[in-house]
């Protein structure tokens, strides 16, 4: 039982050991003046592989490898930050810019009157809107006469019915 004590304390301070040999801290990104935590940048030790993602609140806890030292903070649309940690340093502290303010992009699309359909097997050509106000005069079957893929024929050549 004695025993049983004695190993489960030599793991809790071994664990606690090996959760001070790491870096905390939490990634800040000012945008508009404002600063918010940014969940999800990447922090990684440099010149290495070892590296974390921060978590909602922008808080992060990542080991520190044999001989790194300096710990750079990436988010898309901030530029990177690098801090110098020394053995002491348990929490850092990023606060990255905005790289720069980006233009609102307008996304226009353009149909044509006729398309294919490409999400089907066979051969399909879609009519928009446009191909139907081409030649329409006075019923719907004149609007397929400028298109080849329909063959309009008449049933009653007195009436024009088709």
């Amino acid at each position: 039982m004695m025993r049983a004590i004695l190993s489960f304390i030599f793991c809790v301070c071994m664990m606690q050991t090996a959760m001070t040999q790491g870096v905390s801290g939490v990634v800040y990104g000012e945008l508009q003046g404002v600063q918010e935590p940014l969940p999800g940048a990447i922090v990684v030790w440099e010149g290495t592989r070892s590296g974390t993602a921060t978590n909602l609140g922008g808080e992060f806890h990542i080991g520190r490898p044999p001989g790194a030292s300096r710990l750079i903070a990436s988010y898309l649309g901030f530029k990177n930050d690098t801090v110098t940690c020394s053995l002491n340093d348990s929490v850092i502290i990023f606060h990255l810019k905005a790289d720069a303010d980006l233009d609102p992009l307008i996304l226009r699309e353009e149909i044509t009157s006729t398309r294919m359909a490409m999400r089907d097997p066979q051969y399909f050509q879609v009519l928009g809107e446009k191909e139907l106000c081409k030649a329409a005069c006075c019923n719907l079957s004149e609007s397929f006469e400028t298109n080849a893929s329909v063959d309009a024929t008449y049933t009653d050549a007195v009436t024009g019915v088709k």
